[in-house]
Protein backbone atom coordinates (compact mmCIF):
# COMPACT_ATOMS: atom_id res chain seq x y z
CA UNK A 1 0.00 0.00 0.00
CA UNK A 2 2.54 2.45 1.05
CA UNK A 3 4.66 1.41 -1.75
CA UNK A 4 1.99 2.11 -4.29
CA UNK A 5 1.31 5.45 -2.62
CA UNK A 6 4.75 6.71 -2.96
CA UNK A 7 5.39 5.86 -6.46
CA UNK A 8 1.92 7.25 -7.88
CA UNK A 9 2.70 10.26 -5.42
CA UNK A 10 6.06 10.82 -7.38
CA UNK A 11 4.01 10.52 -10.85
CA UNK A 12 1.46 12.81 -10.47
CA UNK A 13 3.44 14.88 -8.49
CA UNK A 14 6.55 14.83 -11.84
CA UNK A 15 3.14 15.93 -14.13
CA UNK A 16 1.87 18.59 -12.13
CA UNK A 17 5.00 20.35 -10.53
CA UNK A 18 5.80 23.22 -12.93
CA UNK A 19 1.58 23.99 -13.62
CA UNK A 20 1.39 24.45 -9.98
CA UNK A 21 3.78 26.60 -9.98
CA UNK A 22 3.03 28.59 -13.63
CA UNK A 23 -1.02 28.89 -12.31
CA UNK A 24 -0.18 30.50 -9.13
CA UNK A 25 -2.12 27.91 -6.99
CA UNK A 26 -1.25 29.10 -3.58
CA UNK A 27 -1.94 32.75 -5.28
CA UNK A 28 -4.94 31.62 -6.07
CA UNK A 29 -6.03 29.75 -2.91
CA UNK A 30 -4.34 32.04 -0.48
CA UNK A 31 -2.65 30.50 2.90
CA UNK A 32 -5.38 29.50 4.71
CA UNK A 33 -7.02 26.96 1.62
CA UNK A 34 -3.99 25.68 0.48
CA UNK A 35 -3.95 22.68 3.39
CA UNK A 36 -7.30 22.22 1.99
CA UNK A 37 -5.94 21.91 -1.48
CA UNK A 38 -2.45 19.82 -0.23
CA UNK A 39 -4.87 17.39 1.77
CA UNK A 40 -7.27 16.94 -1.46
CA UNK A 41 -3.88 16.28 -3.30
CA UNK A 42 -3.01 13.36 -1.16
CA UNK A 43 -6.04 12.16 -0.46
CA UNK A 44 -6.97 11.89 -4.63
CA UNK A 45 -3.76 9.50 -4.08
CA UNK A 46 -4.73 7.78 -1.52
CA UNK A 47 -8.20 7.22 -3.63
CA UNK A 48 -6.18 5.60 -6.58
CA UNK A 49 -4.62 3.33 -4.31
CA UNK A 50 -8.11 2.43 -3.06
CA UNK A 51 -8.95 1.96 -6.23
CA UNK A 52 -6.23 0.05 -7.75
CA UNK A 53 -5.93 -2.44 -4.25
CA UNK A 54 -10.25 -2.89 -4.62
CA UNK A 55 -11.31 -6.67 -4.36
CA UNK A 56 -13.70 -5.96 -7.85
CA UNK A 57 -11.71 -6.70 -10.53
CA UNK A 58 -13.88 -4.42 -12.70
CA UNK A 59 -12.90 -1.62 -10.59
CA UNK A 60 -9.36 -2.43 -10.35
CA UNK A 61 -8.88 -2.93 -14.12
CA UNK A 62 -11.45 -0.18 -15.04
CA UNK A 63 -8.90 2.20 -13.29
CA UNK A 64 -6.33 1.19 -14.69
CA UNK A 65 -7.35 1.64 -18.19
CA UNK A 66 -8.59 5.11 -16.98
CA UNK A 67 -5.26 6.11 -15.01
CA UNK A 68 -3.26 4.85 -18.92
CA UNK A 69 -5.66 6.84 -21.05
CA UNK A 70 -5.53 9.91 -18.87
CA UNK A 71 -1.16 9.51 -18.94
CA UNK A 72 -1.09 9.32 -22.10
CA UNK A 73 -3.01 12.74 -22.46
CA UNK A 74 -1.02 14.62 -20.24
CA UNK A 75 2.31 13.48 -20.86
CA UNK A 76 1.53 14.53 -24.16
CA UNK A 77 0.28 17.38 -23.58
CA UNK A 78 3.53 18.24 -21.32
CA UNK A 79 5.95 16.91 -24.11
CA UNK A 80 4.05 18.50 -27.02
CA UNK A 81 2.33 21.61 -25.72
CA UNK A 82 4.61 22.54 -22.61
CA UNK A 83 1.59 22.36 -20.14
CA UNK A 84 -0.90 20.16 -18.43
CA UNK A 85 -3.98 19.30 -19.56
CA UNK A 86 -6.20 22.26 -18.74
CA UNK A 87 -9.41 24.08 -19.82
CA UNK A 88 -7.71 25.98 -22.24
CA UNK A 89 -5.96 22.96 -23.90
CA UNK A 90 -9.39 20.81 -23.60
CA UNK A 91 -11.48 23.62 -25.08
CA UNK A 92 -8.57 23.94 -28.50
CA UNK A 93 -8.83 20.21 -28.81
CA UNK A 94 -12.77 20.32 -29.08
CA UNK A 95 -12.87 23.42 -31.24
CA UNK A 96 -9.93 22.72 -33.14
CA UNK A 97 -10.05 19.60 -34.20
CA UNK A 98 -9.10 19.85 -38.09
CA UNK A 99 -5.60 20.46 -37.02
CA UNK A 100 -5.27 16.94 -35.49
CA UNK A 101 -4.09 15.02 -38.22
CA UNK A 102 -1.32 17.59 -39.24
CA UNK A 103 0.09 17.70 -35.56
CA UNK A 104 0.39 13.97 -35.43
CA UNK A 105 1.82 13.77 -38.93
CA UNK A 106 4.49 16.28 -37.28
CA UNK A 107 4.87 14.85 -33.59
CA UNK A 108 4.09 11.37 -33.94
CA UNK A 109 7.44 10.19 -32.55
CA UNK A 110 6.62 12.38 -29.74
CA UNK A 111 3.66 10.50 -29.27
CA UNK A 112 5.53 7.12 -29.10
CA UNK A 113 7.32 8.45 -26.76
CA UNK A 114 4.30 9.23 -24.71
CA UNK A 115 2.44 5.56 -25.44
CA UNK A 116 6.03 4.57 -24.11
CA UNK A 117 6.34 6.53 -20.94
CA UNK A 118 2.65 5.62 -20.01
CA UNK A 119 2.82 1.96 -20.98
CA UNK A 120 6.07 1.75 -18.52
CA UNK A 121 4.33 3.62 -15.52
CA UNK A 122 1.15 1.40 -15.90
CA UNK A 123 3.19 -1.91 -15.65
CA UNK A 124 5.11 -0.88 -12.52
CA UNK A 125 1.77 0.53 -11.11
CA UNK A 126 -0.02 -3.12 -12.40
CA UNK A 127 2.99 -5.19 -11.04
CA UNK A 128 2.87 -3.45 -7.44
CA UNK A 129 -1.03 -3.58 -7.09
CA UNK A 130 -2.11 -6.58 -8.54
CA UNK A 131 0.45 -8.59 -7.80
CA UNK A 132 -0.47 -11.62 -4.96
CA UNK A 133 -1.87 -9.40 -2.27
CA UNK A 134 -4.36 -11.36 0.33
CA UNK A 135 -6.01 -8.47 1.61
CA UNK A 136 -7.59 -6.07 -0.70
CA UNK A 137 -10.04 -3.35 -0.38
CA UNK A 138 -13.01 -4.10 0.19
CA UNK A 139 -16.47 -1.73 -0.95
CA UNK A 140 -16.99 0.37 1.83
CA UNK A 141 -13.47 1.27 2.29
CA UNK A 142 -13.55 2.51 -1.41
CA UNK A 143 -16.72 4.24 -1.14
CA UNK A 144 -15.32 6.14 1.87
CA UNK A 145 -12.12 7.14 -0.28
CA UNK A 146 -14.69 8.54 -2.85
CA UNK A 147 -15.06 11.43 -0.37
CA UNK A 148 -12.10 13.10 -1.64
CA UNK A 149 -12.89 12.83 -4.95
CA UNK A 150 -16.19 14.95 -4.31
CA UNK A 151 -13.94 16.79 -2.01
CA UNK A 152 -11.72 17.56 -5.30
CA UNK A 153 -14.84 18.27 -7.27
CA UNK A 154 -15.96 20.92 -4.81
CA UNK A 155 -13.06 22.74 -5.73
CA UNK A 156 -12.76 22.03 -9.36
CA UNK A 157 -16.42 23.31 -9.79
CA UNK A 158 -16.97 26.23 -7.41
CA UNK A 159 -13.39 27.99 -8.54
CA UNK A 160 -14.91 27.55 -11.94
CA UNK A 161 -11.82 25.05 -13.14
CA UNK A 162 -9.17 27.43 -12.21
CA UNK A 163 -8.03 25.21 -9.42
CA UNK A 164 -7.82 22.42 -11.15
CA UNK A 165 -3.41 20.96 -10.62
CA UNK A 166 -4.59 17.69 -9.74
CA UNK A 167 -3.59 13.82 -10.26
CA UNK A 168 -4.44 13.43 -13.82
CA UNK A 169 -6.52 10.28 -13.31
CA UNK A 170 -9.24 12.34 -11.85
CA UNK A 171 -8.19 15.49 -13.70
CA UNK A 172 -8.44 14.69 -17.63
CA UNK A 173 -12.05 13.26 -17.03
CA UNK A 174 -12.93 16.23 -15.35
CA UNK A 175 -11.54 18.54 -17.62
CA UNK A 176 -12.71 17.20 -21.01
CA UNK A 177 -16.44 16.68 -19.54
CA UNK A 178 -16.39 20.40 -17.68
CA UNK A 179 -14.91 21.85 -21.23
CA UNK A 180 -17.82 20.03 -23.07
CA UNK A 181 -20.29 20.79 -20.98
CA UNK A 182 -19.56 24.33 -21.86
CA UNK A 183 -19.02 24.31 -25.63
CA UNK A 184 -22.00 21.95 -26.57
CA UNK A 185 -25.45 23.48 -24.58
CA UNK A 186 -29.07 22.09 -25.34
CA UNK A 187 -31.09 23.80 -28.36
CA UNK A 188 -27.60 25.07 -30.65
CA UNK A 189 -29.45 24.37 -33.47
CA UNK A 190 -32.47 26.18 -35.07
CA UNK A 191 -33.33 28.62 -37.53
CA UNK A 192 -32.42 32.30 -36.82
CA UNK A 193 -33.68 35.30 -36.72
CA UNK A 194 -34.81 37.22 -40.30
CA UNK A 195 -32.54 40.62 -40.69
CA UNK A 196 -33.59 43.23 -38.45
CA UNK A 197 -33.74 46.09 -41.31
CA UNK A 198 -33.25 46.51 -44.63
CA UNK A 199 -30.74 48.63 -46.91
CA UNK A 200 -31.40 52.33 -47.38
CA UNK A 201 -29.08 52.34 -50.68
CA UNK A 202 -27.20 50.56 -52.73
CA UNK A 203 -24.17 48.77 -51.52
CA UNK A 204 -20.67 50.27 -52.57
CA UNK A 205 -19.17 47.22 -54.27
CA UNK A 206 -20.83 44.72 -56.19
CA UNK A 207 -18.61 41.93 -55.04
CA UNK A 208 -17.39 41.85 -51.12
CA UNK A 209 -15.13 39.72 -49.92
CA UNK A 210 -13.96 39.02 -46.31
CA UNK A 211 -11.60 37.34 -45.71
CA UNK A 212 -10.74 35.71 -42.32
CA UNK A 213 -7.29 34.28 -41.91
CA UNK A 214 -5.86 31.97 -39.39
CA UNK A 215 -3.21 33.19 -36.30
CA UNK A 216 -2.15 36.44 -38.30
CA UNK A 217 -0.90 38.39 -35.33
CA UNK A 218 -0.57 42.04 -36.51
CA UNK A 219 2.87 43.01 -35.52
CA UNK A 220 4.24 39.95 -37.60
CA UNK A 221 3.61 42.34 -40.68
CA UNK A 222 6.22 44.48 -42.67
CA UNK A 223 3.47 46.90 -42.68
CA UNK A 224 2.91 47.12 -38.95
CA UNK A 225 6.56 46.42 -37.93
CA UNK A 226 9.41 47.72 -40.05
CA UNK A 227 11.82 45.41 -38.46
CA UNK A 228 10.70 42.82 -40.33
CA UNK A 229 10.84 41.85 -43.73
CA UNK A 230 7.38 39.30 -43.99
CA UNK A 231 5.32 41.56 -46.42
CA UNK A 232 7.39 43.34 -48.78
CA UNK A 233 4.73 43.05 -51.43
CA UNK A 234 2.23 44.35 -49.43
CA UNK A 235 5.00 47.36 -47.73
CA UNK A 236 5.65 48.42 -51.25
CA UNK A 237 1.57 49.23 -52.09
CA UNK A 238 0.82 50.79 -49.29
CA UNK A 239 -0.90 53.43 -50.35
CA UNK A 240 -3.77 51.48 -52.50
CA UNK A 241 -5.43 50.12 -49.15
CA UNK A 242 -6.62 50.96 -45.81
CA UNK A 243 -4.20 49.37 -43.12
CA UNK A 244 -5.88 49.89 -39.53
CA UNK A 245 -2.68 48.88 -37.72
CA UNK A 246 -2.29 46.73 -34.55
CA UNK A 247 -6.43 46.32 -34.57
CA UNK A 248 -7.87 44.03 -31.18
CA UNK A 249 -9.46 40.68 -32.45
CA UNK A 250 -12.49 40.06 -30.77
CA UNK A 251 -11.27 36.77 -29.06
CA UNK A 252 -8.82 34.51 -28.70
CA UNK A 253 -10.20 31.51 -29.83
CA UNK A 254 -10.97 31.15 -33.97
CA UNK A 255 -14.86 29.52 -33.15
CA UNK A 256 -15.06 32.73 -30.83
CA UNK A 257 -14.42 35.22 -33.62
CA UNK A 258 -15.92 33.65 -36.23
CA UNK A 259 -18.73 33.76 -34.72
CA UNK A 260 -19.59 37.06 -33.40
CA UNK A 261 -18.21 38.56 -36.85
CA UNK A 262 -20.82 36.18 -38.54
CA UNK A 263 -23.62 37.33 -36.10
CA UNK A 264 -22.82 40.45 -34.76
CA UNK A 265 -23.23 39.95 -31.03
CA UNK A 266 -21.44 43.54 -29.09
CA UNK A 267 -19.30 43.53 -26.56
CA UNK A 268 -22.55 44.37 -24.01
CA UNK A 269 -24.18 41.53 -25.33
CA UNK A 270 -21.30 38.96 -23.24
CA UNK A 271 -21.36 36.94 -21.37
CA UNK A 272 -24.12 35.47 -23.96
CA UNK A 273 -27.27 34.37 -21.61
CA UNK A 274 -29.25 35.79 -23.88
CA UNK A 275 -28.51 32.90 -26.86
CA UNK A 276 -27.84 35.60 -29.26
CA UNK A 277 -25.48 33.48 -31.27
CA UNK A 278 -27.60 30.88 -32.28
CA UNK A 279 -30.23 33.95 -32.53
CA UNK A 280 -29.02 36.35 -34.20
CA UNK A 281 -29.68 36.85 -38.00
CA UNK A 282 -26.07 36.52 -39.65
CA UNK A 283 -24.07 38.25 -42.00
CA UNK A 284 -25.17 35.62 -44.78
CA UNK A 285 -28.85 37.01 -44.02
CA UNK A 286 -27.88 40.51 -44.72
CA UNK A 287 -26.29 39.82 -47.64
CA UNK A 288 -28.98 38.36 -49.05
CA UNK A 289 -31.55 41.09 -48.16
CA UNK A 290 -29.02 43.48 -49.69
CA UNK A 291 -29.47 41.56 -52.71
CA UNK A 292 -26.16 39.71 -53.07
CA UNK A 293 -25.12 35.97 -53.72
CA UNK A 294 -23.88 34.31 -50.74
CA UNK A 295 -20.35 31.92 -50.76
CA UNK A 296 -18.71 30.26 -47.54
CA UNK A 297 -15.38 29.50 -48.39
CA UNK A 298 -13.78 26.82 -45.80
CA UNK A 299 -10.11 25.93 -46.29
CA UNK A 300 -9.54 24.40 -42.68
CA UNK A 301 -12.88 21.51 -43.01
CA UNK A 302 -11.52 18.85 -44.75
CA UNK A 303 -15.32 17.29 -43.66
CA UNK A 304 -19.06 18.27 -44.92
CA UNK A 305 -19.45 18.85 -40.73
CA UNK A 306 -20.12 22.69 -40.13
CA UNK A 307 -17.20 24.30 -38.40
CA UNK A 308 -17.34 25.38 -34.94
CA UNK A 309 -20.71 26.79 -33.77
CA UNK A 310 -21.76 26.93 -37.52
CA UNK A 311 -24.56 24.32 -38.31
CA UNK A 312 -26.34 22.81 -40.99
CA UNK A 313 -29.18 25.77 -40.33
CA UNK A 314 -26.62 28.16 -41.53
CA UNK A 315 -25.57 26.39 -44.44
CA UNK A 316 -28.81 26.62 -45.38
CA UNK A 317 -28.95 30.19 -45.35
CA UNK A 318 -26.03 30.09 -47.53
CA UNK A 319 -26.10 30.31 -51.74
CA UNK A 320 -22.97 28.31 -51.97
CA UNK A 321 -20.75 26.05 -49.66
CA UNK A 322 -17.27 25.58 -50.44
CA UNK A 323 -15.57 23.36 -48.49
CA UNK A 324 -11.73 23.71 -50.37
CA UNK A 325 -10.67 20.00 -49.24
CA UNK A 326 -13.57 18.29 -50.58
CA UNK A 327 -12.91 20.22 -54.00
CA UNK A 328 -9.02 19.43 -54.08
CA UNK A 329 -8.69 16.62 -52.24
CA UNK A 330 -5.11 15.18 -51.15
CA UNK A 331 -4.00 18.61 -51.13
CA UNK A 332 -1.15 19.74 -48.51
CA UNK A 333 -2.02 22.34 -45.89
CA UNK A 334 0.12 25.14 -47.78
CA UNK A 335 -1.69 24.90 -50.89
CA UNK A 336 -5.04 25.60 -49.59
CA UNK A 337 -4.96 29.74 -49.37
CA UNK A 338 -3.27 29.97 -52.78
CA UNK A 339 -5.71 27.84 -54.64
CA UNK A 340 -8.70 29.85 -52.83
CA UNK A 341 -7.42 32.70 -55.71
CA UNK A 342 -9.00 30.80 -58.42
CA UNK A 343 -12.25 30.88 -56.33
CA UNK A 344 -11.90 34.69 -55.52
CA UNK A 345 -11.51 35.67 -59.28
CA UNK A 346 -14.14 33.35 -60.50
CA UNK A 347 -17.32 35.02 -58.01
CA UNK A 348 -15.74 38.43 -58.82
CA UNK A 349 -16.24 38.15 -62.17
CA UNK A 350 -19.69 36.97 -62.06
CA UNK A 351 -22.73 38.96 -63.21
CA UNK A 352 -24.57 38.78 -59.76
CA UNK A 353 -23.69 41.18 -56.96
CA UNK A 354 -21.86 38.84 -54.65
CA UNK A 355 -20.75 38.45 -50.83
CA UNK A 356 -17.73 35.88 -49.75
CA UNK A 357 -17.10 35.03 -46.54
CA UNK A 358 -13.63 32.89 -46.10
CA UNK A 359 -11.83 31.45 -43.44
CA UNK A 360 -8.30 30.83 -44.54
CA UNK A 361 -5.92 28.46 -43.01
CA UNK A 362 -2.85 30.83 -42.67
CA UNK A 363 0.14 30.24 -39.68
CA UNK A 364 -1.30 28.28 -37.38
CA UNK A 365 0.63 26.01 -35.49
CA UNK A 366 2.56 23.72 -36.30
CA UNK A 367 3.85 26.64 -38.62
CA UNK A 368 5.95 24.62 -40.85
CA UNK A 369 3.12 22.63 -42.25
CA UNK A 370 2.08 26.21 -43.56
CA UNK A 371 4.61 26.68 -46.15
CA UNK A 372 6.41 24.89 -48.74
CA UNK A 373 10.38 24.45 -48.32
CA UNK A 374 10.96 26.83 -51.50
CA UNK A 375 9.33 29.55 -49.15
CA UNK A 376 11.62 29.33 -46.47
CA UNK A 377 12.79 32.93 -46.31
CA UNK A 378 13.89 33.37 -42.64
CA UNK A 379 16.20 30.98 -40.95
CA UNK A 380 17.21 28.59 -39.05
CA UNK A 381 13.81 27.00 -39.23
CA UNK A 382 11.84 23.98 -38.29
CA UNK A 383 11.65 21.67 -40.63
CA UNK A 384 9.45 18.37 -40.58
CA UNK A 385 11.91 16.88 -37.49
CA UNK A 386 9.21 16.67 -35.04
CA UNK A 387 10.51 19.28 -33.29
CA UNK A 388 7.91 20.26 -30.29
CA UNK A 389 9.59 23.62 -28.62
CA UNK A 390 13.09 25.21 -30.42
CA UNK A 391 14.74 27.63 -29.51
CA UNK A 392 12.49 31.43 -29.43
CA UNK A 393 14.25 32.65 -32.71
CA UNK A 394 13.70 29.38 -34.39
CA UNK A 395 10.45 29.16 -33.64
CA UNK A 396 9.55 32.61 -34.70
CA UNK A 397 11.61 32.56 -37.83
CA UNK A 398 9.97 29.33 -38.91
CA UNK A 399 6.53 31.09 -37.82
CA UNK A 400 7.46 34.08 -40.25
CA UNK A 401 7.78 32.09 -43.62
CA UNK A 402 4.54 30.65 -42.38
CA UNK A 403 3.28 34.34 -42.19
CA UNK A 404 4.97 35.97 -45.59
CA UNK A 405 3.84 32.49 -47.96
CA UNK A 406 0.15 32.66 -45.96
CA UNK A 407 -0.33 36.72 -46.47
CA UNK A 408 2.18 38.30 -48.78
CA UNK A 409 2.90 35.82 -51.31
CA UNK A 410 -0.97 35.05 -51.38
CA UNK A 411 -2.07 38.51 -52.21
CA UNK A 412 0.81 39.01 -54.33
CA UNK A 413 -0.89 36.61 -56.34
CA UNK A 414 -4.71 37.71 -55.49
CA UNK A 415 -4.38 41.50 -56.17
CA UNK A 416 -3.49 41.99 -59.27
CA UNK A 417 -6.03 39.47 -60.86
CA UNK A 418 -8.95 42.03 -59.39
CA UNK A 419 -7.83 45.38 -60.16
CA UNK A 420 -9.90 45.80 -63.23
CA UNK A 421 -13.30 44.35 -61.22
CA UNK A 422 -16.02 46.33 -58.90
CA UNK A 423 -14.87 44.68 -55.50
CA UNK A 424 -13.91 45.56 -51.97
CA UNK A 425 -12.10 43.08 -49.67
CA UNK A 426 -12.02 43.46 -46.06
CA UNK A 427 -9.32 41.58 -44.22
CA UNK A 428 -8.19 40.30 -40.94
CA UNK A 429 -7.28 37.48 -38.81
CA UNK A 430 -9.15 35.74 -36.43
CA UNK A 431 -6.63 35.95 -33.35
CA UNK A 432 -2.71 36.69 -32.59
CA UNK A 433 -0.30 34.23 -31.29
CA UNK A 434 1.71 33.86 -28.26
CA UNK A 435 5.60 32.85 -29.49
CA UNK A 436 7.10 32.53 -25.62
CA UNK A 437 7.08 35.97 -24.87
CA UNK A 438 8.75 37.38 -21.47
CA UNK A 439 5.50 37.47 -19.59
CA UNK A 440 4.63 34.01 -20.46
CA UNK A 441 7.80 32.06 -21.78
CA UNK A 442 7.09 28.68 -21.72
CA UNK A 443 3.73 29.33 -23.99
CA UNK A 444 3.13 28.85 -28.09
CA UNK A 445 -0.11 29.20 -29.29
CA UNK A 446 -3.20 30.84 -28.17
CA UNK A 447 -6.98 30.19 -26.65
CA UNK A 448 -5.38 30.37 -23.22
CA UNK A 449 -8.66 31.04 -20.80
CA UNK A 450 -7.71 33.29 -17.76
CA UNK A 451 -5.84 36.42 -17.82
CA UNK A 452 -4.35 36.15 -21.82
CA UNK A 453 -1.50 38.21 -23.09
CA UNK A 454 -3.03 41.04 -25.56
CA UNK A 455 -0.77 39.48 -28.08
CA UNK A 456 -3.17 36.48 -28.49
CA UNK A 457 -5.48 39.16 -29.66
CA UNK A 458 -3.15 41.48 -31.82
CA UNK A 459 -4.53 41.49 -35.52
CA UNK A 460 -4.74 42.98 -38.98
CA UNK A 461 -7.41 44.91 -40.52
CA UNK A 462 -6.99 45.62 -44.04
CA UNK A 463 -9.18 46.91 -46.67
CA UNK A 464 -9.02 46.63 -49.90
CA UNK A 465 -10.93 49.00 -52.80
CA UNK A 466 -10.36 48.61 -56.31
CA UNK A 467 -10.50 50.37 -59.30
CA UNK A 468 -14.47 50.41 -59.65
CA UNK A 469 -14.65 50.72 -55.66
CA UNK A 470 -12.48 53.51 -54.26
CA UNK A 471 -14.71 56.34 -55.06
CA UNK A 472 -17.69 54.49 -52.98
CA UNK A 473 -15.59 54.02 -50.06
CA UNK A 474 -13.56 57.80 -49.66
CA UNK A 475 -15.78 57.45 -46.71
CA UNK A 476 -13.12 55.96 -44.92
CA UNK A 477 -10.61 58.75 -45.52
CA UNK A 478 -12.18 60.91 -42.82
CA UNK A 479 -11.25 58.85 -39.90
CA UNK A 480 -8.39 56.56 -40.99
CA UNK A 481 -5.81 58.42 -39.60
CA UNK A 482 -7.21 58.66 -36.36
CA UNK A 483 -8.63 54.90 -36.74
CA UNK A 484 -5.08 53.54 -37.44
CA UNK A 485 -4.20 51.04 -34.23
CA UNK A 486 -7.52 51.53 -32.49
CA UNK A 487 -9.38 49.27 -34.60
CA UNK A 488 -11.58 46.22 -33.41
CA UNK A 489 -13.01 42.99 -34.56
CA UNK A 490 -16.37 44.64 -33.04
CA UNK A 491 -16.88 47.19 -35.83
CA UNK A 492 -15.99 44.46 -38.67
CA UNK A 493 -20.00 43.32 -38.75
CA UNK A 494 -21.25 46.70 -38.68
CA UNK A 495 -18.59 48.00 -41.32
CA UNK A 496 -19.81 44.95 -43.68
CA UNK A 497 -23.32 46.49 -43.35
CA UNK A 498 -22.53 49.75 -44.16
CA UNK A 499 -20.37 48.33 -47.72
CA UNK A 500 -24.17 46.06 -48.29
CA UNK A 501 -25.75 49.68 -48.42
CA UNK A 502 -27.13 48.97 -44.89
CA UNK A 503 -28.53 52.69 -43.24
CA UNK A 504 -25.59 54.25 -41.06
CA UNK A 505 -27.82 55.03 -38.04
CA UNK A 506 -29.70 51.30 -38.30
CA UNK A 507 -26.37 49.44 -38.09
CA UNK A 508 -25.09 51.77 -35.15
CA UNK A 509 -28.17 51.39 -32.99
CA UNK A 510 -28.29 47.52 -33.88
CA UNK A 511 -24.30 46.26 -33.85
CA UNK A 512 -22.47 49.63 -32.82
CA UNK A 513 -20.01 51.69 -34.52
CA UNK A 514 -18.04 50.83 -37.91
CA UNK A 515 -14.51 51.98 -39.18
CA UNK A 516 -16.10 54.75 -41.14
CA UNK A 517 -16.94 56.55 -37.96
CA UNK A 518 -14.04 57.65 -34.96
CA UNK A 519 -12.65 54.79 -32.81
CA UNK A 520 -10.20 56.11 -31.02
CA UNK A 521 -11.88 57.03 -28.14
CA UNK A 522 -13.45 53.20 -27.46
CA UNK A 523 -11.97 51.52 -25.18
CA UNK A 524 -10.71 47.94 -27.12
CA UNK A 525 -11.17 44.46 -25.01
CA UNK A 526 -11.35 40.69 -26.11
CA UNK A 527 -12.86 38.00 -25.00
CA UNK A 528 -11.27 34.44 -23.45
CA UNK A 529 -12.65 31.11 -22.70
CA UNK A 530 -16.06 29.84 -24.05
CA UNK A 531 -18.12 33.21 -24.47
CA UNK A 532 -22.02 31.26 -24.66
CA UNK A 533 -21.29 29.79 -21.20
CA UNK A 534 -21.63 32.86 -18.69
CA UNK A 535 -19.38 31.50 -16.48
CA UNK A 536 -16.37 30.11 -18.46
CA UNK A 537 -16.06 33.33 -20.29
CA UNK A 538 -13.40 36.16 -19.49
CA UNK A 539 -13.62 39.68 -21.03
CA UNK A 540 -10.09 40.88 -21.37
CA UNK A 541 -8.43 44.78 -21.80
CA UNK A 542 -6.41 45.12 -24.96
CA UNK A 543 -3.48 46.47 -23.97
CA UNK A 544 -0.69 45.29 -26.54
CA UNK A 545 2.97 46.83 -25.62
CA UNK A 546 4.91 43.92 -26.84
CA UNK A 547 6.51 42.76 -29.65
CA UNK A 548 7.67 39.58 -31.73
CA UNK A 549 11.21 40.93 -31.75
Amino acid sequence: MLLLFFFLLVVFVSIDATDFVRNGILGHLGKHYFLLYFITYLGLVFSSCMLLLSESKVIRYGFLVLLFVSLIISIGCKLVMGEGYNVDLSCLFIQEIQWAGSSFKIFWLKYLEVIAISTVIIGITAYIAFRKIETRVNGKATIASSLFIGLYLFIFLRTHAVISVFPCVYNVPAITAYTYSRIYVPGRHGIRNTAFFTPSKKGLAKHIVFIVDETIRGDALTINNEKLSTTPYLKGIAGSYYNYGIASSVANLSVSSNLIMQCGIRLNQTPDTGGYWKTNPNIFQYAKRAGYITSYIDAQNRTDNPQGYMTTFDFKLIDNVILLGSEYPGMKWYEADHKLVNDIEKIASSDSSTFTYIDKIGAHNPYEERYPLSAEVFQPAIRGEGVVYADKQTELNTYYNAVRWSVDDFFKELLPRLTDKDVVIVYCSDHGESIMEKDNPGFIGHAQDVNPPSVQAAVPILIFPFEKSKEALKGLDSNFVRNKNYASQFQVFPTLLEIMGYGHSDIVKNYGITLFDRVDTVKRRFLSGIIINSQGQHINDFNFTDSLK
